[in-house]
């Protein structure tokens, strides 16, 4: 028990710091906004924190299937992630 409390607890924290869209290694990256720099950079990121966790998973797994859809709570996996960002706007980021 207490090695597998250990293997999630290992696995939260490399979910955590590795994958999470809002930590920032890179110090180029900390100093500016990556939404607004690199959208599409910062969406590719979510997806993958998303898809990857492993609790949010078995989370899902035991949620009480509905037999009407939910339009205010969707399935966060089967469903595309959509981002209005200055690029599909049409305005350039980077360019002032």
């Amino acid at each position: 028990m207490v090695s597998v409390a250990l293997a999630l607890g290992a696995h939260t924290a490399f979910q955590q710091i590795a994958r999470s869209p809002s930590v920032h290694v890179n110090k180029r990256r900390r100093e500016t906004m990556p939404e607004v720099e690199e959208p599409d950079r910062t969406v590719d990121c979510a997806d993958k924190f998303i898809n990857r966790s492993m609790l949010r998973k078995v989370a899902h797994i035991q949620d009480n299937k509905t037999t009407l859809s939910d339009p205010v709570h969707p399935d966060p996996f089967t469903r595309p992630r959509t981002v209005e960002s200055l690029k599909t706007v049409g305005i350039e980021p980077g360019r002032r």
